[in-house]
């Protein structure tokens, strides 16, 4: 966690940390926030399977809402929890809008992505090379879950930020500055033109 509030201070242009109160502070909900986040999706999963759910499903149109609330709960749940981490991890300022735009971005992106990986891993544990490769194969998987969902993070916190500060999405609104590499190129050029012009007693 601390390791994601460096990364979103260094999206929101933030130098210094917050106190250690508040970070711990900070940590304590985020960390909860997803635990409740992953703890209510699976109580949804059972309840859905009881009988009272299932005499529900039965009767129109609750039946129609049910279902379609319980595939929205995911979706809104991990919007919840990234609209936390982007309102509460950077030591700065979040407005709730800019918080709630990076939110939805990164949940949508999270369930999609997440699809995507179920899809992949329970087709290719069909194939008749699972039993010799499936440890492997999960390690690397998991391993490439991880970096797309550490980039998700960082997706939904940099358009958080530039919901908040659109001024910064236009390059000539603000200073640019120059990389090492650019500054000797520029210094080797200014040396040449000085050069020249004192080898053919020009003026300055």
């Amino acid at each position: 966690i601390k390791k994601i509030e460096f990364s979103f201070n260094y999206t929101w242009r933030i130098q210094q940390t917050g106190s250690l109160i508040r970070r711990l502070g900070n940590y304590v909900v985020i960390m909860f926030g997803f635990v409740l986040v992953f703890g209510a999706i699976a109580v949804t999963g059972t309840a859905m399977n009881s009988n009272v759910a299932q005499a529900i499903l039965a009767v129109e149109p609750f039946g129609t809402l049910l279902s379609l609330a319980t595939r929205l709960l995911p979706y809104l749940m991990i919007i919840a929890a990234f609209t936390a981490a982007y309102l509460f991890t950077p030591n700065t300022r979040v407005k709730f809008i800019p918080a709630l735009v990076g939110g939805i971005v990164a949940g949508i992106l999270w369930q999609t992505v997440g699809w995507v990986f179920a899809t992949f891993i329970s087709a290719s544990m069909s194939t008749s090379y699972t039993a010799i490769y499936s440890s492997f194969a999960f390690l690397f998987v998991f391993m490439i879950w991880l970096w797309w969902s550490w980039l998700i993070l960082l997706i939904g916190s940099s358009v958080a930020f530039y919901k908040q500060h659109p001024e910064y999405l236009y390059i000539n609104s603000h200073d640019l500055s120059l990389t090492n590499r650019q500054k000797e190129e520029l210094a080797l050029q200014i040396m040449t033109v000085i050069g020249k012009r004192f080898y053919n007693n020009q003026s300055p």
